[in-house]
Formats: structure tokens, C-alpha cells, sequence
């Protein structure tokens, strides 16, 4: 990004019945107000504009333009200064981050690897747009039967979802990341979180520590090392953590009661 679209319609549903609409509206509030502060009367108003977005679309995706169009429409017809959400609307639009559902609503996130640098996008829309792949990612996945499992006990995988430095999105109490993490695993969906600090992972609101099946800590800082104790086993103590060599990385393995040390590549 910005030269190339994100090969996706983020506001694509299977169906366009209200229910669907309704959820889909909800999700995409939520996920302006986790990176943008939003009012009541504000949130209101954005569930408003995409529901009608919807309804203009009749029976398939509105773009992102479709969207802001409906909501200047709807601020000047009731006398409403532009405020956070009509900027964000606004200059969402101007980057056309993701493909045009006029273009199609079928995607190949399934089929083939992407990798979505979004590093040179504003902080907010790279945050937004993240939570809107999730959410459209979400609402496709948790429609599909539970993947199978072969004889040995071990669930077809489906698809790995990495995102790196994700300190920037821990925080923002987004639900659909956390539905992911908690939810996706019978779907044959593998969350990967990278970030620079085990801490990072603690949040007040959700511990996405608990979450995790399989942890891989490198050399790093440590400021909380009860947390990170509770996920590998035994004592940690931050100085060691931060002298690990390059390659080296402490994991737990099941069963095991303390941490131990794996070379996953030579420097």
C-alpha cells in the first residue's frame, strides 16, 4: 500500500438479508471507534451511514466511497460540522486502500500468499484497515464448517493470519481481533502475533496471553516476568531474556513444566 489495492471488498457479506447487514454495520463501528474516539451521537450516526450504504448498494457490497458519500449527505442535510468520523471517512476514501466490490466480491486470501505492507499509510487508517481485513476475513471463516481432523488428531489447517508489530493494535480493544484469537482454532485458523515486548500482550481489558498455544520468545526486554512465567514455566529472569542469542528462542513444550531453549535458525 498505496500502490496496489488490498485484493478484497472489505463490506462484502455471503448474503445481504438484514441480520447480516445489521452485524456488518455494528462491526464496522466498532472498528472506528477502537482507533477513533467516537460520541454516542457519533456512532449512532456512523451505524446509520452504512446501513443506508447497504441499503443503496441493493444486495451487494458498498465501497468505501458509497459510504462517505451517504454520510456528507447525511451531515449536510442535518446541519453537522465535519467532525473525527466524517475526516476519517474522508480520508479513508482519498487512499482507495482496498479493491472496488464493483470489481467483484470474490477474493483469493485462501488460495494464495499475501503480504500487506501498510507501513506507509497514517497510523489511524493503518489500524483501520487491518481491523476492517479482520472483520471481513471473520464473518467468511465462522460461516465454514469446523475444519476436519486426520487420524492422528491434528485439525486440517485452513489459513495463517501473521500480523507483525502488533503492539500498535493490542490496545485497541478491537473485537474482532479478539474473536479471532479465541475462536478461529476449530475453523483450521492459526493467529500469529509479533511484537518486541512479551508485555505487550497483557491488556487491561484482554489478556491475549492466554490465548496462545505455542510461544517463542527471543531476545527481548522484560519489565513483567510473572506474565511470561505463567506462559513458559519456571523463573525468567529479565536479564537472560534480554541476552538470548540471535536465533535462539525459549518455548514450552506441552507437558513441560519449565521453559527451554530452541535454535530455530543459524545467524
Amino acid at each position: 500500500m498505496p500502490k496496489t489495492k488490498i485484493p478484497i471488498a472489505p463490506l462484502a457479506l455471503s448474503s445481504y438479508d438484514d441480520e447480516k447487514i445489521k452485524l456488518a454495520a455494528r462491526r464496522f463501528v466498532d472498528t472506528i471507534k477502537s482507533v477513533v474516539r467516537l460520541g454516542p451521537k457519533q456512532a449512532d450516526a456512523c451505524l446509520r451511514i452504512v446501513k443506508e450504504a447497504y441499503e443503496r448498494a441493493e444486495g451487494s457490497a458498498p465501497d468505501m466511497e458509497d459510504v462517505l458519500s451517504v454520510a456528507e449527505e447525511l451531515y449536510i442535510a442535518e446541519g453537522k460540522q465535519p467532525d473525527s468520523l466524517l475526516v476519517t471517512l474522508r480520508d479513508f476514501a482519498d487512499f482507495q486502500i482496498f479493491r472496488s466490490a464493483k470489481q467483484g466480491e470474490e477474493h483469493d486470501i485462501f488460495k494464495k500468499i499475501h503480504v500487506i505492507d501498510l507501513s506507509s499509510l497514517p497510523e489511524s487508517l493503518r489500524k483501520i484497515c487491518v481491523f476492517l481485513m479482520l472483520d471481513r476475513l471473520y464473518s467468511e471463516i465462522m460461516e465454514r464448517q469446523n475444519a476436519p481432523i486426520d487420524s492422528k488428531g491434528y485439525r486440517q489447517m485452513r489459513l495463517i493470519i501473521a500480523v507483525d508489530e502488533a503492539h500498535n493494535y493490542l490496545p485497541c480493544k478491537q473485537p474482532t481481533l479478539e474473536k479471532f484469537v479465541r475462536e478461529s482454532a476449530s475453523k483450521g485458523i492459526a493467529i500469529m502475533l509479533m511484537s518486541q515486548s512479551p508485555d505487550d500482550f497483557d491488556q487491561p481489558k484482554y489478556n491475549f496471553a492466554k490465548e496462545m498455544g505455542l510461544v517463542l520468545v527471543f531476545s527481548c526486554f522484560v519489565q513483567k516476568p510473572k506474565m511470561l512465567e505463567a506462559l513458559l514455566g519456571g523463573n525468567i529472569e529479565p536479564q537472560i531474556m534480554s541476552q538470548l542469542p540471535p536465533g535462539v528462542a525459549k518455548t514450552r513444550l506441552p507437558n513441560s513444566i519449565r521453559p527451554i531453549d530452541i535454535r530455530t535458525w543459524l545467524p
